[in-house]
């Protein structure tokens, strides 16, 4: 042990000194962490990384990353060494306003190294310092002990926490002086550091330090070209590449600065004017800058928290310039939203850069944003044109779902009929009944970023203040397996009523098998989108909080998905598909989404039931980085990683992790499956570029 101590002590010792050079922090935060997972028996390189220690949780208000994953970041040496000394730093601020009483520290998502605290026990006696270790992942807190135990500092932890850091609530006795965490990325985006400092600050003991003090993430106009110019012995100062545009967003761990909420999971963030510029050799960054404690920071470039992200814009704004208003969202996928980005697309989201095409409000009879926009780019698609990009196809996607329309329905009305914009709209009249009011004003303010309309905030504060639908169990169930099944999700006459609409659409009956098998469908797929027990059953509000709950907000769209209709296997009549598939790309890192289906008939396992691999969005990148580099991972055998039927009863929801290989599967029951598809999502989303 006194080896261990003695090198551990060495170690840290050098990356407490803010005299050392870049070159002793490396050797020494490396050497670390070498040592930490030889001594936890973790082999980082083994091409089968499954298992506790290698597997991320998806938390509502961001990502906990796997206890690997926060060990790795100790090899960030200077990101390390300034939170290792501004902790030291905040310890004897702690101790001189605080004299004589014992001060308790908490290491908020401490991972298995715990890096702002075991380096301090080692330094202060029991008696005088306590600690308090919490992290989400028991398997951290489990390495987190053997190395305290080895270093003969576990006397100084009072106590182990397997909490959530956004959530937690300590004892009053507990109350810590000093809070240390570190659960972020630059920009704030993905990892819940807003949520667990917006829950721990207030926690704090009167008069209590929290690190970090400050993050601020200020846009700026950036020339690369200068930067390196400079960097690279030119005459100059590198801040000369930067041109200052204000502060974005603040996360103040006082709370002297808190943010201010402006609707459910959203809080205000600051407008920026972008003066015009050459695109060329100037880009907009976001540049997030971490005051860690008085004068311990961390500035752009010194991390990988510090680099300036790329905010993407077409050239023509950049020749015009103007506003871009921000706000904050705290949910599955965090980060700071643009709420000027529909306008911004409007000058030349295709490509099309001529004034002809049309404007996002540039609005017909129905007076819907982004509708004239949708059909003039789908017949432009139709000649071999352009198509939209991803953020344009995604509201596109978005607009028909909150008009009631089907995506298949509406490329095939568009791709037959050609019609013009008015008989388009004519079209939609006729087959959706029309749009109301309300829903007018909230699709246009999501297509502009406006927000939301009154009668729209006060329906989704009553979903947001409802009691939970989804248990402790079950969200624990949902973390581990990534679905879960919401009883009862509809009322039982809307069930039945959709159940006969399918009957009815299909043109066979119950009662009768042989008609089963002459349908007017698509495979399994009944194309089926608009009845108003469908309608009723994707407004039910248990079935709105669930999918709230999930994602972390409820400021949601319902899709207007079709119905499925699975029969018994039969002699000359096979099971169609899909067989286990994933409907989005494979890309990593894959962005949180969800996906639904709601059982409209009892269905056991063997009658097609709802086939998944349960657990697998834990290990789906540790899989897909292990496959070769030319592997398909669409053609593997994917019931081979564990798939398993989910059976249910009429009525219920079963909602699904996206990242999970899910399908339908051959009948071999006595009657046929019957399902109405129906899923929830934000406004914005996170995509890929890159299909895989």
């Amino acid at each position: 042990m006194n080896e261990v101590r003695t090198q551990f002590r060495r170690w840290t010792d050098c990356l407490l000194d803010p005299t050392r050079i870049a070159a002793e922090y490396r050797a020494a935060a490396h050497a670390w962490c070498e040592w930490a997972l030889h001594r936890l028996g973790v082999d980082e390189h083994h091409p089968d990384l499954t298992g506790a220690f290698f597997t991320a949780t998806h938390l509502s208000v961001g990502k906990a990353i796997s206890p690997l994953g926060a060990a790795r970041c100790v090899r960030e040496y200077r990101r390390t060494a300034v939170f290792l000394q501004a902790m030291a730093a905040a310890l004897r601020a702690a101790r001189e306003r605080f004299p004589g009483e014992t001060i308790w520290v908490l290491e908020a998502g401490c991972g298995p190294l715990a890096p702002l605290a075991l380096p301090l026990a080692l330094r202060y006696p029991a008696d005088e310092v306590s600690f308090i270790l919490l992290d989400l992942h028991p398997a951290a807190l489990e390495a987190a002990r053997t190395l305290a135990d080895d270093l003969g500092v576990s006397q100084s932890v009072r106590n182990w926490l397997v909490a959530d850091a956004t959530t937690v609530q300590l004892a009053a006795h507990e109350r810590p002086h000093v809070i240390g965490c570190e659960v972020l990325l630059s920009t704030l985006r993905r990892e819940p550091q807003v949520a667990a400092t917006l829950n721990l600050s207030p926690q704090l003991h009167p008069g209590g330090f929290f690190v970090p003090e400050k993050i601020s993430v200020d846009a700026v106009l950036f020339e690369q070209s200068k930067y390196q110019r400079v960097a690279q012995g030119e005459p100059g100062s590198a801040r000369d590449a930067f041109k200052e545009l204000g502060r974005v967003f603040l996360l103040d761990g006082s709370g002297a600065e808190p943010p201010v909420p402006i609707a459910p999971g959203r809080f205000a963030a600051q407008t920026i004017h972008v003066p015009p510029h050459d695109a060329v050799r100037m880009s907009l960054r976001l540049c997030t800058r971490i005051q860690v404690f008085r004068e311990h920071a961390l500035h752009d470039f010194d991390s990988s928290l510090n680099l300036p992200e790329r905010v993407k814009y077409p050239e023509a704004f950049a020749i015009r310039g103007g506003s871009m208003d921000f706000f904050y969202e705290a949910s599955r996928n965090p980060g700071l939203r643009l709420r000027s980005e529909i306008p911004v697309l409007r000058l030349d989201p295709m490509g099309q850069n001529n004034s002809s095409f049309p404007a996002c409000d540039d609005v017909g009879e129905l007076g819907v944003y982004q509708l004239r926009r949708l059909w003039a780019g789908a017949l432009t698609a139709r000649q071999g044109g352009a198509r939209p990009d991803l953020a344009e196809a995604h509201l596109n996607h978005l607009l028909l779902d909150a008009l009631g329309l089907g995506l298949e329905q509406t490329q095939q009305y568009l791709m037959q009929k050609v019609p013009a914009f008015e008989e388009f709209e004519r079209w939609i009249i006729t087959t959706t009944g029309g749009i109301e009011s309300e829903q007018r004003v909230r699709i246009n303010a999501a297509m502009t970023g406006a927000g939301l309309p009154g009668e729209t905030q006060q329906r989704l504060a009553a979903i947001e203040a409802m009691a939970p639908v989804l248990t402790a169990d079950d969200l624990a169930h949902w973390a581990e397996h990534g679905y879960v099944i919401l009883s009862d999700a509809v009322a039982a006459e809307t069930r039945l009523a959709a159940e006969r609409a399918v009957w009815d659409h299909i043109g066979a009956r119950s009662d009768d098998p042989n008609s089963w098998y002459a349908l007017n469908t698509q495979g399994i797929m009944v194309q089926l989108f608009q009845h108003p027990a469908f309608t009723a059953n994707r407004r039910t509000p248990r079935i709105h909080k669930a999918f709230a709950q999930l994602w972390g907000t409820a400021d949601l769209w319902v899709t207007t998905d079709r119905a499925g209709f699975n029969p018994p296997e039969r002699p000359g009549q096979s099971f169609p598909g899909p067989d286990l598939h994933w409907d989005v790309s494979l890309a990593q890192p894959i962005p949180f989404a969800t996906q639904g289906i709601l059982y409209l008939t009892d269905t056991p396992p063997e009658q097609g039931a709802f086939t998944c691999v349960p657990g697998f969005h834990r290990r789906i990148e540790t899989w897909l980085d292990a496959l070769p580099p030319d592997a398909n991972p669409r053609q593997a055998d994917l019931h081979a990683l564990g798939s398993k039927p989910i059976a249910g009863r009429a009525g219920d929801l079963i909602i699904w992790d996206h990242r999970l290989p899910h399908g339908s599967r051959p009948n071999r029951g006595q009657h046929p499956r019957i399902v109405q598809y129906m899923n929830m999502y934000p406004t914005r989303v996170e995509r890929r570029e890159t299909w895989r």
